[in-house]
């Protein structure tokens, strides 16, 4: 018997406040807006950013060689593609 009351009285609870917060909330506008998140935008900018680290990867490798040049190949790195 303490069950059912018990369930009976959450339940009204639960009805009091679904009404009291749509009674209050009735005169408020709500604005709720989604993120603006454009997926092929992000995957061009994160392609592009990984291009530009690897052409500067690249140009580091390059002055690296430049300055450990002696006239021979001892030092030398390879250039990544």
């Amino acid at each position: 018997m303490n069950d059912i009351l018990l369930v009976l009285a959450v339940g009204g609870i639960n009805l009091l406040s679904f009404y009291l917060g749509s009674k209050l909330c009735r005169n408020e506008e709500l604005d709720i807006r989604l993120p603006n998140i454009n997926p092929i935008k992000k995957h061009k900018e994160y392609k592009e950013k990984k291009e530009v680290k690897r052409e500067q990867e690249k140009m580091d490798v390059i002055m690296q060689n430049i300055d450990n040049y002696d006239g021979t190949s001892n030092g030398q790195k390879d250039v990544p593609i």
